[in-house]
């Protein structure tokens, strides 16, 4: 057995642990949606990992507390309306917001430890095409090759186009061929 496979761990606890790390670890869209009404205290920033605007909006609103007990309302306003137009874009934002926070963390989990292509990696191409054009149309040739010249259905308007069918759409016509089938010879199957 080589030597990668032997450091492989195949007990099914590397991934389920690496998937419950990261399950511990996910921003919760109830917690991210109970923490914004806090806003004025960047709580909602801080559970998803912007320090900036977690040390910020605090800072705004106890300036703005402090310059109107200070006796600057208008100022106090002005910082007011920051904090509270900052919410409000935040409203807008926290979703996408959890999500990026999320992906990041999932890449962090599944490619940690330095986990990078080796050098000079260009994808499918080989090393030595300079065409793309040409490298993508010499795999599609080896890929039709290995499927000895079938094409799989296509559905739409135009029968050269269109998208693959469906699972549940193949499903269907794997029946109704089976059913034509049954028509034309009822003693089969």
């Amino acid at each position: 057995m080589s030597r990668p496979w032997q450091q492989f761990d195949l007990s099914g606890g590397g991934l389920q642990s690496v998937n419950q790390k990261l399950t511990r670890r996910l921003r919760k869209r109830t917690t991210t949606w109970a923490l914004w009404p806090l806003f004025p205290l960047g709580l909602h920033r801080l559970y998803l990992g912007d320090r900036r605007g977690a040390v910020a909006l605090p800072v705004l609103t106890l300036g703005a507390v402090g310059l109107w007990w200070a006796g600057w309302p208008p100022i106090a306003a002005a910082l007011a309306t920051v904090v509270v137009g900052w919410g409000i874009v935040d409203l807008f934002r926290i979703e996408r917001l959890r999500a990026e926070v999320n992906k990041t963390l999932r890449k962090q989990a599944f490619l940690g430890g330095g986990a990078t292509p080796p050098a000079g990696y260009r994808g499918r191409y080989p090393q030595e095409a300079e065409d793309p054009e040409a490298a993508i149309a010499a795999y599609s040739a080896e890929k039709e090759r290995e499927h000895g010249g079938h094409t799989p259905p296509r559905t739409g308007a135009d029968e050269g186009g269109g998208r693959m069918p469906s699972f549940t759409e193949q499903e269907r016509m794997l029946r109704d061929m089976a059913r034509d089938r049954d028509r034309e010879d009822p003693n089969s199957g």
